[in-house]
């Protein structure tokens, strides 16, 4: 998948996450061929929503804060990493899971 602004081979590991809490689902992706960057960007357009600068081997994700957002979970080396969306919840009182 060639996504905008990862390296030239595009990305791998490509998850479809639900980092808003809205309908509108984009996905993720780790830098392909390489222990590299990780990314959420649109699956339509390629078109990148957010970096995060890693060495990730490995590339998660899951909603483990239970608010409907789903979040990123990185293996890079013998660390873990979660990165989550830190706007307001645009559906505070939605039940969870």
């Amino acid at each position: 998948m060639a996504v905008a602004d990862l390296n030239g081979d595009g990305g791998e590991e490509i998850r479809v996450i639900a980092w808003t809490g809205e309908q509108k689902q984009l996905a993720g992706a780790k830098e392909r061929h390489e222990q590299g960057d990780v990314c959420i960007f649109e699956s339509a357009t390629g078109r990148m929503v957010r970096r995060f600068p890693e060495k990730a081997a490995r590339l998660l994700v899951v909603d483990v804060s239970g608010d409907w957002r789903e979040e990123i979970i990185v293996v890079s080396g013998n660390q873990i990493r979660i990165y989550w969306n830190d706007r307001p919840k645009t559906r505070p009182n939605y039940p969870r899971l």
